[in-house]
């Protein structure tokens, strides 16, 4: 009984939730009716100029239509006022309608798109089982990461499952837990790998769906993966577009996505585009003085909050670390895109919980990302764009927050730019900077570069990416690469001399190759009517030349067009012409008799001579004198010599080069020098000098070499005397060195034999060992060696026979007594007494009473400690 009262009970409390639930939703559903907007009606809008004005566009989210957990997380967020674009979107996003907003950076836009996500989902009654019902896209990670931050607060109070979906994560990991998620957020590019790649992602139940920043998603190139997205989500579903700015691709977007869309743009018709808090000014800078304008604004900024905007992530690293050896007294960060995911949230998270710190960064960060209190937004290198602009300085002065953006332009990127942001609504006022304050790097650049290899080749590549930057930019009016002062500019990142940049030089060959051809062309027609002036004072027949050049140019044309489809002929074609280009006929002044005779056969070449040089004028009162005789014509080999002589003479006034050598005070000095032109004796000495070193040099290397055939002899010889012992066996028992010592011939030679015979050597080795033991033993008198045993063993002597011969040596000093006591060595000797001369037994020759003493002692100390028994060694 008391069960099922407990059951009765349950029930009606679930029912009269269930009832309460069914009240909650009918009266949601009432009040979003009442405050639905009309069709086009914006807060600013003369169709909501009237008395319902604060029904349908509250100002505050207490009064807005929205379920009990949506006002518990915006509680919980502290968002109590909405913003102009809340205001005018979230009453049409409840409605069910497609939004199309373009409001300001830094507005508000990621609640206005997050309220109508959780409502609708809400007031669908979505639960886990329902699979995937909302999709939000954003262009980048750091900006989905963000949204994902801001859904976390403000849908705390829902039973909802959310999950973040980007790139730079375990993609397995993900497939695993996408299955059971209700709201994404994701990247485009990860979105569609699920679709394509996880199984049973199901994506055709999705209510609504999100285009953050849309402008930026086709920047991106993310058109071909959009639609490839879109084709997989339901048709009928609500798609809420939102961006900072509207462009043209953004509004075929929109035609492709959305239907019938409520457009609102709330700053439409605001004076400026940029937030109203934000102070924004630009300064004229030279190229060769940013790097000393930025540390200079550091070091009188080190309270504040920076962000400075590069055009390339190589820039950024390259400054990065060239300052955090300066170390300007403030927390340096780099934030660009060739940084995996996890170093950019961590630095992403760093910089907004420091206080005061410098953040480098591309414009990755100049998209949606939420920034903590910066105080400055320096766009040290121009943006590509007024939209790029508008984005860098949106990332300060953030929802009714203060904030100040600087723009360093170059002299010749001041007039286009500055045109076409006033053009744009945004405000600029001119400033200077103060040369007294500037601290010039320059320096301790070019020392840094002379020390630090890594850090000079990040200058060079920083270098190369920014001209490139500027010669790909697509604003042609604004960039120019040829303005660009590049040898001060390589100077002033630390660079003794300018890279090379062979699409610059491509791209000036292309650009000058027409204006080269051009003065080719006329300086052939010239050359052609010079040419006529010469024959005709010198009465040569020109039209015998004109008529065999138009024969020749006739038959050309002929043959090319009889074979226009013969790659031969136009091959042939080409190489005339190539032929025409290089060479210049001059035909020589000749006596009378000789131009007439060159005269009536055309086809002569006497007379004529194939050189390159500059055309010239005929002096008037030579050719007013008349032909003239002339001596026999050089040869070719006689040509040739003279231009050896001219070039060895050229080489001898050439100027000594100079070798410049940076300091560590970035301070030049001049190592080597050279007088413009040598003597006789001083090149004569060079060449003695030189063929000494090449001498000593040759010496050096034959020494080198068979240095090196020695170290490589030895080497295959320790390999080989290894793979012997492995194959042996003995590894670990016996080392080459051994090996080798105990070889006659230091090579190993003939102890293979022994090697192949492991029981051998380790017996060999044994005996050794019991030898070396012995001798110690017989050294201290405490073991006897018997010479007679096979086995070569030693046993302890007798302690009462030790006692005995040690009472006979201390008792009586005669030779019989000294006798009985002899031990004898491995060579049957007698070290111990051995008679002289006159009969005294002495040992070795020394005094018979000192050796009494010492055996006197020795004797006593033996007795008095018992022998010790060793083991014996094996």
């Amino acid at each position: 009984m008391v069960r099922k009262r407990k059951l009765a009970r349950s029930r009606e409390a679930r029912k009269s939730r269930q009832i309460s639930q069914e009240k909650m939703m009918a009266e949601l559903e009432r009040r979003v009716a009442q405050s639905t907007p009309p069709r086009g009606a914006t807060p600013l809008s003369k169709l909501a100029g009237s008395s319902n004005d604060s029904s349908m566009f509250p100002r505050f989210f207490r009064y807005m239509p929205l379920s009990e957990p949506t006002k518990l997380g915006l509680k919980r967020g502290r968002f109590s006022k909405l913003t102009d674009i809340q205001r005018a979107a979230v009453p049409h996003a409840l409605a069910g309608r497609d939004v199309l907003g373009a409001a300001k950076t830094g507005s508000g836009k990621t609640l206005a798109f997050l309220i109508p996500v959780l409502e609708t989902l809400f007031r669908a009654r979505w639960s886990h089982m329902d699979g995937l019902g909302a999709l939000v896209i954003s262009p980048t990670r750091e900006l989905a990461a963000q949204i994902f931050q801001v859904l976390r607060t403000v849908g705390s109070g829902h039973v909802f499952s959310a999950g973040l979906v980007i790139g730079g994560k375990d993609f397995e990991a993900e497939q695993v837990r996408i299955l059971r998620m209700n709201l994404l957020v994701a990247t485009p590019g990860r979105l569609l790998q699920h679709m394509d790649e996880t199984p049973h992602f199901d994506a055709s139940r999705v209510r609504i769906l999100v285009l953050d920043e849309a402008d930026l998603l086709l920047e991106m190139g993310f058109k071909t993966t959009l639609n490839a997205i879109l084709a997989n989500l339901p048709s009928e579903r609500q798609t809420l577009l939102f961006s900072a700015t509207q462009t043209s691709s953004v509004k075929q977007l929109a035609r492709l996505s959305l239907k019938d869309p409520e457009f609102v743009a709330v700053h439409e018709t605001a004076d400026v585009t940029t937030p109203d808090a934000l102070v924004q000014s630009y300064m004229v800078l030279e190229l060769q003085h940013k790097l000393d304008f930025l540390m200079s604004f550091i070091k009188n900024h080190l309270s504040a909050k920076t962000l400075v905007f590069f055009s390339s992530c190589k820039q950024v690293q390259f400054v990065y670390e060239a300052f955090r050896h300066m170390r300007p007294g403030v927390p340096l960060l780099e934030l660009h895109g060739k940084q995996n995911q996890a170093k950019r949230m961590h630095v992403y998270n760093a910089f907004n919980r420091g206080k005061s710190a410098v953040l480098f960064a591309t414009d990755i960060a100049a998209r949606g990302l939420d920034f903590n209190d910066v105080s400055w937004v320096i766009s040290l290198d121009a943006p590509d764009s007024v939209k790029t602009y508008i984005h860098r300085v949106g990332r300060t002065a953030r929802f009714r927050s203060a904030g100040r953006a600087l723009l360093v332009l170059l002299p010749s990127e001041v007039d286009a730019l500055l045109a076409q942001l006033q053009s744009a609504k945004v405000p600029l006022t001119q400033v200077k900077a103060n040369p007294e304050k500037l601290n010039h790097v320059v320096g301790f650049l070019q020392s840094l570069c002379s020390r630090d290899v890594a850090i000079k080749e990040r200058a060079i590549r920083a270098y190369k990416s920014y001209v490139r930057s500027v010669f790909v930019a697509q604003n042609k009016k604004v960039f120019d690469v040829a303005a660009l002062p590049l040898d001060e500019f390589a100077a002033s990142l630390g660079l003794v001399s300018r890279p090379k940049l062979k699409f610059l030089r491509s791209s000036r060959t292309a650009a000058e190759s027409l204006a080269r051809a051009k003065a080719k062309k006329n300086s052939s027609r010239s050359q052609a009517h010079k040419m006529e002036q010469m024959l005709a004072l010198l009465g040569t027949d020109s039209g015998a030349e004109t008529s065999d050049d138009e024969s020749e140019c006739a038959g050309s044309d002929a043959g090319a067009s009889a074979g226009a489809d013969d790659a031969t002929g136009r091959k042939r074609k080409r190489k005339r012409k190539r032929r025409k280009k290089k060479k210049t006929l001059i035909p020589a002044v000749v006596s009378s008799s000789s131009s007439s005779s060159s005269s009536a056969d055309p086809e002569s070449d006497d007379g004529l001579l194939v050189l390159k040089r500059k055309d010239h004028e005929l002096d008037p009162e030579l050719a007013a004198a008349g032909p003239v005789e002339t001596g026999e014509t050089l040869s070719f080999e006689e040509l040739q010599a003279e231009a050896r002589a001219a070039r060895k003479a050229a080489k001898k006034n050439k100027k000594a080069k100079k070798r410049i050598r940076i300091d560590d005070f970035a301070e030049g000095k001049i190592m080597f020098s050279g007088s413009d032109s040598g003597s006789d004796e001083e090149i004569v000495r060079g060449a003695e000098r030189i063929a000494r070193l090449q001498e000593r040099m040759a010496r050096e290397d034959a020494q080198d070499k068979e240095k090196q055939r020695q170290r490589l002899r030895a080497r295959k010889l320790e390999r080989k005397i290894k793979d012997k012992i492995r194959a042996a066996g003995l590894s670990g028992q016996i080392t080459v060195a051994e090996y080798l010592e105990q070889s006659e011939d230091g090579r190993g030679g003939d102890m293979l034999q022994l090697v192949k015979d492991r029981k051998a050597w380790a017996k060999r080795k044994a005996m050794k060992a019991e030898a070396e033991a012995a001798a110690a033993a017989a050294a201290a008198g405490e073991y006897s060696y018997d010479d007679d045993d096979d086995n070569n063993r030693f046993e302890p002597m007798d302690p009462e026979e030790l006692r005995r011969l040690n009472a006979a040596i201390l008792g009586d000093g005669s030779g019989s007594a000294a006798s009985d006591g002899d031990v004898s060595n491995d060579d049957g000797d007698v070290s111990s007494a051995v008679p002289n001369d006159d009969g005294d037994v002495s040992s070795d020759g020394h005094n018979e009473d000192a050796e009494h003493d010492e055996a006197s002692e020795s004797s006593s100390s033996e007795a008095a400690a018992p022998p010790r028994k060793r083991r014996r060694r094996r």
